[in-house]
Order: structure tokens, then sequence, then C-alpha cells
């Protein structure tokens, strides 16, 4: 699964084409690294549309043209790039019009193992991925270790590797299973002794009868990480991405067990979050909840609603730890966005009975004159909550033990809202300085990160454990302590 790491460069030297010319073949090398992502440097080009002769025989500039697919084969693999965006044609001949001398481009994703005919070939019929923390954070692994002594006071010093049964969850057409792939061991010689070890490795493979394209399953994979991410408070990266076609019995005998199997295909593509896989792992501690707090087909089911649901919250409050850092104004907008943005779609009552607020609405627009009604009707849209409600709620809602993060409600949400009304509708910060900024938004993205979790079913008592133990919840509280009290 994790034999193109996201995290490490990767090289393919081979001939590209067009899919429209299959005959034009050009040699050339593809490269990716983590921080630029995908480029192909060619020995030559192909005849495009848009090619302009210059003076100096380069062109480089807005006029360059994208091309969606370019196929290539390199060391007997098909691969595929998607979104391909030429960024420079060089020729030796000053003013010539043709094939290229040298040609670079750039693409977004590569498909290594097959050719697709259109970017959005709903061909698919699964994805897999291996996520930052995902081992940590279920617990899901056959490897044990053992230090002691035997009845006899033999010492014992083992380790062992047992299989594990995947855990399953369905949710409409969508299968999800988290497995432990597992490696043998391994034994290394070297000058100094022999050095044995084992491995193992969690993964989340999502599959469908109804097959998708490339960047629906993309999507799901990116949704599991915003899981295992929510959990921990920490952004958490795909390290591996593969995708799954449909079997080809044709291909081997009746009896070979890969008849029946889904071909596995690899993406490489430059992620917002580089994973690192020799980071150390997000420990217990560091996790609000895990696995051990859910029934695996009960929470994944439950995440399926909540991702779509809050999709908004869940965005704007993740990408606070996805992009950390940046202007404080910026990251306490996104973080009262995303509450309110998460009450909305709770679709909590309004503050009157609607019968009520439609009387009072007639009411009030009858008496005002002719040419301000329509400016007391702007005044009056809908019979929803105020932005300090909503936040009094959400510091409220998901139990008792919120006191613990928030201990003055009603003084936060004042303060929250009057940071954010001056700078959405004043353009400065006159109630707060930069620390009270920074403590409404991380106060206010901890507030939306525990709903969040409460919607998907954590236990309240895991909830109020980790309020003293996670390292994030703690600053919030702490903050809440020193401002908002």
């Amino acid at each position: 699964m994790d034999k193109y790491l996201l995290s490490e460069a990767h090289e393919w030297s081979g001939h590209w084409w067009l899919p429209s010319a299959p005959d034009e073949r050009i040699a050339g090398v593809l490269s990716f690294d983590p921080d630029e992502g995908l480029t192909l440097r060619l020995i030559g080009g192909w005849t495009l549309e848009d090619d302009t002769p210059t003076e100096s025989g380069v062109v480089r500039d807005d006029r360059m043209p994208e091309l969606p697919l370019i196929h290539g084969m390199s060391a007997g693999q098909l691969i595929t790039l998607v979104d391909v965006f030429i960024t420079k044609i060089e020729r030796f001949r000053v003013g010539f019009r043709g094939p290229a001398d040298a040609t670079t481009a750039h693409a977004m994703t590569a498909i290594v193992g097959c050719h697709l005919d259109d970017p959005d070939s709903t061909v698919f019929e699964g994805a897999i991925a291996t996520i930052e923390n995902l081992s940590s954070w279920s617990r899901l692994s056959g490897l044990r270790s053992e230090i002691g002594r035997e009845d006899d006071g033999t010492r014992v010093n083992r380790i062992s590797l047992t299989p594990i049964q995947p855990l399953v969850a369905e949710y409409g057409d969508l299968v999800a299973k988290l497995f432990d792939v597992q490696w043998s061991p391994r034994n290394e010689f070297t000058r100094w002794g022999t050095r044995a070890s084992l491995r193992g490795t969690v993964s989340i493979q999502v599959t469908s009868d109804q097959p998708r394209n490339l960047a629906g399953w993309t999507e799901e994979l990116r949704s599991a990480g915003d899981l295992i991410s929510l959990c921990g408070l920490s952004a958490c990266g795909l390290m591996s991405i593969g995708l799954l076609l449909p079997a080809t019995p044709e291909r081997y005998r009746e009896d070979d067990p890969r008849a029946h199997l889904r071909n596995e295909v690899y993406v490489v593509q430059k992620r917002i979050i580089r994973p690192d896989p020799s980071a150390s792992a997000l420990e217990g501690r560091h996790f609000v909840v895990t696995l051990d707090d859910f029934h695996f087909g009960t929470l994944m089911q439950r995440w399926f609603e909540v991702r779509e649901t809050f999709s908004a919250a869940r965005g704007m409050v993740l990408g606070l730890k996805y992009v950390p850092g940046g202007y404080v104004e910026t990251q306490l907008i996104a973080a009262v966005a995303a509450a309110e943005s998460m009450h909305r779609a709770l679709d909590s009552p309004g503050p009157m009975d609607t019968a009520e607020f439609k009387r009072l609405r007639a009411d009030l627009l009858a008496m005002a004159p002719i040419e301000h009604r329509d400016w007391v009707a702007s005044r009056l849209p809908r019979n929803e909550p105020s932005l300090k409600d909503r936040l009094v709620d959400l510091a409220r809602r998901p139990g008792d033990f919120m006191s613990a993060l928030v201990p003055d409600a009603e003084r936060w949400a004042v303060a929250t809202k009057n940071a954010r009304n001056d700078l959405a509708h004043e353009g400065r910060t006159r109630h707060n300085d930069i620390a009270t900024m920074a403590a409404v938004a991380e106060v206010t993205a901890a507030v939306v990160a525990l709903n969040l979790l409460h919607e998907l079913g954590a236990p309240a008592e895991a909830l109020e454990e980790a309020l003293g133990r996670q390292r994030d919840l703690r600053v919030a509280a702490d903050l809440a302590r020193a401002y908002f009290v």
C-alpha cells in the first residue's frame, strides 16, 4: 500500500504522449517532490495550438496551454498525469514554430498503474490510504511485546505478530474497513550483530458497488484524515493513497487467488499537509477520543452524517490545524465563522414562536415609513438567535462538563461577538488587543471541536476527562479562565 509514500521523492523515466496522439511519444523524466509537487521534463515536445515563436527561443508566460491528461510508460508501468499545465517551452532555433526542443510541465496528480481516458472517469471501485496516527488512534495492531520470566525463572523477551480481523462499517453504498497490514519478520545481518524487525501498519479502505472518479475517492480519504485530525486536534496527513480498479479474472488462471482481487493503482500528489512518517506518533493522552471510545461501525455511520451536516464548520476549524500560524485576525474570523456555521446547521429554534415573529415583523413594517420599509425588512430577515446566543448555546450544549472549558459562557460569548464584529464590520480591534483575540480564537475553536465530537457520539465522560489531559484543550481552558472570567 505504501509503495509511493507522499512524504518521499520519486522519479519515473520513460516516454510520454497525449491521449489524442499515442504515436507521438516523447522521452522524459517525471519527478515528485513533496514540497514542489510533480514536474515533467521532456526532451522535445508536442506541437500545441498555443505555441508562439519568440525572439529568445523560450516561451514562459500565461499563454502556456493546459492539458487535462498526459499518458506515460515507465519501466512497464502505465502512468496518467491529471491536470497538466505547460510551464516552459524551449526551442534552440529562434522564431521557429513547431515541436519544442525541451518542455517542462507540472501536474496536479499522477496515477501510477493505469491510463485514464478522461479525468472524471468513474472507473474506481474504492480507495485505500495510510494516515498519520491512524495506528495509535485505532490501537488495531497484531504486534505484541512481552518481557518477563516463565514459571521456571527463564527470562522471556518475545515479540509476536498475530493476524487481526478487519473492522467493518457500512453506510449507504459505502463499506469502510480498518485493517492491519503486517510484514513478516526480517533478519538483517550487520558487522556488529543481527537485527530482527517486525512491522504493522493500519490502513483504511472505502469501497462501493457504484464506481466513482478520482476526485470522489480522494475526498473520501481526506474525510477519513479529517476524522483522525478532529479526534487528536492535530493535523494528520495522508501518507499514501491507492485506488481500486475492478478485478480482471481474464488475466489469470481460474485457481489463481488474484483473479478475483481488485487491482490497486497508486496516487501521487502534493498535499496541503506533508506527512512525516519519522515524526513521533500522537500518544493516547494527546487524543481527545480514540477508537476505544467508539464502536467502529457506529462511529463511521455517524461520521458520514456529521461531515456532511457540519461540513463548513469542520473545514474551518480543522483548517486552523492544517495551516497553523498566520494573522490572529484570520484565525479569529475562521473560528467564529465555524461556530456560527455549526449552530446554524443544528437548526435550533428561534428566540420566539414563528407565528409571533411573523406578526411582530408585519407590525413593524406597517409602522415604518414607506421609504424605510426595505431597510427595516433587511434588519429582520429571519427569526434566529443572535451570535451571542449561538455561542452560549454551543458552550453548554455537550454537557455540564463544558464549564471546565468555558467557566463564564456569557462573558466569553460577549467578548467573542465584539471581537468578530469589530473586525468584520468596523475593520478595527476596538475592544481587544492581540492577546485577547488569540484567546478568543483558541477557545472558540475548542468549543466547536468538542461540539463536533459530541455530535459524533463521543461519550461525555471521555470529553470531560480529555479537558484535563489533552494539550490543546488544557491551553484553551487556561486562556478562558485568564481572559473571560
